[in-house]
């Protein structure tokens, strides 16, 4: 199935994009970019542009918030960066949407579901790895340490380096139960229940009884007990996994992240995530989650090769009634087949079937 098509068949409509904006727009949100540069350009009037590095911001800046309902858009579009890695200029398609407006646990579920689909639709193999922006977040602020070293910890989390975490959490001075939660998040990549017992057990001596980290901890884990009720008995089960190692900005992210992989592919094939932070940056007090499927890396290790460049061909003479040949075409267009008049077979012409008008009859040809 096409994605554009699965998203439309739950209701969500396609944005229409412009290709650049303002580059003023785009400067105060670098971090949500993931450090990614953007190309800039003077206009005819001075102003400094920007190619759009990013639909989710544009989405959010450009779309009518209803307070009582829920918006639905998806994307199929290019976007353009800098990778300050490479100094190199990146084209990249994506396709994708998000969900803007009052969220509940359904409409987080909704998206989840509709991120494994997408993931189906290119391989049967295939897997959904979440995390709670609150998670890992919730245990570092607690964490008596210098911001600096608080990033170095996220650094090594990220990469489950977990001998330079240990000697991070030494250097600090960390007590035995924090110590113990750094080492339990850089080793957490399971399934979700599985995954959330394995990290409830760090609330009490980590937080204490009474702490806003603390509550947000509890809340992140009882969002991702939520997606395990959700999904436990369907055939999306044995596709999901919480990953700890997963970190988007909480500057930005406010609950359930993800990323997803196909087999072919040795990289992420889609992100995304709840972002009511940044929503609440652009001054919208909103909720807001979505994700994107990066094709350009699907086209670089699956090919799309039709076996056919058209499903039937229609091969008429000089004595087949006009009438005959409209007739018969229209009738396979309205079958939804796609089709070719010819009076010879093209040469280099791949057709599933072929249909030769012959003796008053349309009868079909060897291939």
């Amino acid at each position: 199935m096409q994605l554009s098509a699965l998203y439309e068949s739950f209701g969500y409509k396609k944005y229409r994009n412009t290709r650049f904006e303002e580059y003023s727009f785009y400067h105060d949100y670098q971090g949500f970019l993931a450090g990614e540069g953007v190309i800039t350009f003077n206009s005819a009037d001075g102003k400094l542009m920007a190619l759009k590095p990013d639909m989710t911001l544009s989405i959010l800046k450009n779309v009518e918030i209803h307070p009582d309902s829920l918006s639905r858009i998806y994307y199929n579009e290019n976007v353009y960066r800098f990778q300050q890695s490479t100094r190199e200029y990146k084209e990249i398609h994506q396709c994708g949407l998000e969900m803007i407006g009052p969220m509940d646990a359904f409409a987080v579920g909704e998206i989840v579901l509709l991120a494994l689909q997408s993931l189906a639709a290119v391989d049967e193999d295939y897997v959904l790895t979440l995390s709670h922006a609150d998670l890992v977040a919730s245990v570092l602020l607690t964490l008596p340490v210098e911001p600096r070293v608080r990033e170095q910890m996220a650094v090594c989390l990220q990469k489950k380096n977990l001998h330079d975490l240990q000697q991070l959490a030494e250097q600090a001075g960390l007590s035995g139960a924090q110590s113990r939660a750094l080492e339990v998040l850089s080793d957490t990549a399971a399934p979700l229940q599985e995954a959330a017992e394995r990290l409830a057990p760090l609330k009490e001596p980590l937080f204490g009884p009474n702490t806003e980290a603390g509550a947000r901890f509890l809340q992140a884990l009882e969002e991702v007990r939520t997606l395990h009720e959700m999904f436990k008995d369907t055939e999306y089960r044995d596709h999901l996994v919480l990953d700890t190692s997963i970190l988007n900005p909480v500057d930005y992210y406010s609950g359930i992240v993800m990323q997803g992989y196909v087999r072919a592919v040795p990289h992420m094939v889609l992100a995304g995530g709840r972002y009511d932070r940044l929503a609440e940056k652009l001054r919208k007090n909103v909720g807001a989650m979505g994700f994107a499927v990066y094709l350009d890396r699907l086209r670089a290790y699956y090919k799309t090769q039709k076996p056919y460049d058209v499903d039937t061909l229609l091969l008429y003479g000089t004595d087949t009634p006009v009438t005959e040949l409209m007739e018969k075409r229209a009738a396979l267009q309205k079958e939804g087949r796609s089709l070719r008049t010819e009076k010879h077979v093209p040469k280099g012409l791949r057709a599933r079937r072929q249909l030769r008008y012959t003796n008053g009859q349309w009868e079909e040809c060897h291939v």
